[in-house]
């Protein structure tokens, strides 16, 4: 069994959403054909399963969930890559010059990474994709933002002495009627400050 979080993660709000739509299959329908319609009802319905746009799911995904479902919630839950971590889309090669053009370059883009690995000759034109090689260097501690130092060094702005910097600031204003005419006139408002 799962132990619940205080805050839920992401995989289980899933699992328990996921459930939400097969438990009541599970739990209240016991004629095969009564699940074939109930299950073809929720074929019909958009669900939202994670942030983003809601969506269809298939009849072999409710099947397949109906069946997992009969166990526990909690598998439901989506489980983690066998293999996560182990470089697929790239040749060991291809990531130690990847990694040493990061180092040497922080600031260049993902796709002048990839132009210059194909510059060299160790992709071919075309094979390398810009969203994987962003997951291999964000996987990998090796993205611009990781690399970037955090926080910004702010200096302090001061003036010598009362007077030494004015600041000003004006806006149009609404459009307001005048008198008992229907003519409008625009306000304006300005503000001059002493800093």
């Amino acid at each position: 069994m799962c132990p619940l979080d205080e805050v839920l993660s992401p995989k289980q709000l899933q699992a328990l959403t996921r459930y939400s739509l097969v438990g009541r299959i599970l739990h209240t329908v016991t004629d095969r054909g009564d699940i074939t319609r109930a299950i073809d009802d929720l074929i019909g319905q958009e669900v939202l399963l994670r942030p983003g746009r809601p969506r269809h799911l298939s009849r072999a995904t409710l099947y397949r969930d109906l069946k997992k479902a009969k166990g526990s919630v909690w598998n439901l839950m989506r489980k983690p890559r066998k293999d996560k971590g182990t470089l697929h889309a790239l040749s060991q090669a291809q990531f130690d010059a990847l990694a040493e053009l990061r180092k040497n370059a922080p600031d260049a883009s993902v796709p002048i990474l990839i132009r210059t690995l194909e510059r060299q000759g160790l992709a071919d034109p075309g094979t390398l994709r810009p969203s994987t090689i962003r997951r291999i260097l964000r996987d990998r501690g090796l993205s611009r933002s990781q690399l970037r130092p955090h926080g910004r060094a702010y200096r302090r702005f001061e003036v010598d002495g009362p007077f030494d910097m004015w600041q000003g600031d004006a806006s149009p204003g609404i459009c307001m009627p005048r008198g008992k005419s229907a003519s409008l006139f625009g306000g304006k408002a300005a503000a001059v400050s002493d800093e």
